[in-house]
């Protein structure tokens, strides 16, 4: 990998395979952004993504011990669960979009 930068602003350079293959199977943990040196944006991928998934826990529980017919608890689980699936549909597309970003004469794209 050669980096240009290491700044969470400017563009990064780094293998196109490597970053894909990172983006595509672990790009909800934010694996992708520490593999580019962008410690800050990983950290929030992997929050995002953490948060989410306690929101998805806590909701599955108050569903389970809401007992009432009908009650606005009874939606969060599915609320959660959309933005879960949202979150990781992002993930993929960035994922699939570094795919035809134009390479230079190592392999390197900016992300």
């Amino acid at each position: 990998m050669t980096t240009t930068t290491n700044n969470n602003n400017k563009k990064v350079q780094v293998q196109k395979i490597p970053y894909f293959i990172l983006t595509f199977f672990f790009g909800e943990f934010g694996i992708h952004e520490f593999y580019a040196g962008r410690k800050k944006k990983g950290f929030m991928f992997l929050g995002s993504f953490i948060l989410l998934f306690a929101l998805m826990i806590i909701g599955a529980a108050i569903y389970r011990l809401n007992t009432d017919t009908f009650s606005i608890f009874r939606i969060v689980p599915a609320i959660s669960l959309t933005l879960i699936a949202l979150f990781i549909l992002f993930i993929k597309i960035l994922a699939i979009s570094s795919l035809f970003k134009k390479t230079n004469s190592n392999g390197n794209i900016l992300v």
